[in-house]
């Protein structure tokens, strides 16, 4: 069936990801436009807020640094953390190998750069290029009063997994 799809909410992720068996590496993500840079003068940027989980369900390495760690994500009010992707780490920071640890303002929020994307990866949305990746966990700090981690009326993320060795996809569904 390629009917439409709603979306789940964060509250129904984390009741998924905690019940589905044969999707033992449930994640979730959000596109998001983010401004970037002082107030005044900020940049739009595209993004993800994604869950712990986002980058290893998706087997992949940093180019440089680390990913987001479940516990940076999963907890309320997440760690003011970002991963960048490889392109805007070229553009606005040189490549330099320094980037670790700088921050960026992001919705008038500071956030740490803990790691860059490997170089061809774009983001889990077909066709679109994001430049960050955020923890799913700061939306009510980047978003003047999101509910969206307790309203499961609130239905924005898309929900992707793996299917877990020997599991079939009568299981999973």
């Amino acid at each position: 069936d390629t009917g439409s799809y709603p979306g789940a909410s964060w509250l129904e992720y984390g009741d998924l990801r905690d019940r589905l068996r044969a999707l033992p590496d449930l994640f979730a993500f959000r596109m998001v436009p983010f401004n970037v840079g002082e107030s005044g003068r900020p940049e739009r940027t595209w993004g993800l807020l994604v869950s712990g989980n986002y980058f290893s369900a998706l087997g992949l390495r940093p180019a440089v640094g680390r990913f987001l760690r479940p516990d940076e994500v999963e907890r309320a009010g997440g760690a003011p953390v970002v991963v960048i992707s490889h392109p805007y780490w070229q553009t606005r920071f040189g490549g330099a190998t320094n980037v670790l640890g700088q921050t960026l303002r992001v919705n008038d929020r500071q956030l740490t750069i803990v790691g860059v994307a490997p170089e061809r990866f774009q983001g889990t949305v077909t066709m679109l290029a994001f430049d960050l990746w955020v923890p799913a966990t700061l939306a009510p700090e980047l978003f003047a009063g999101s509910r969206e981690l307790e309203d499961r009326g609130q239905r924005g993320y898309y929900v992707a997994g793996r299917l877990a060795p020997h599991a079939t996809r009568a299981a999973a569904q």
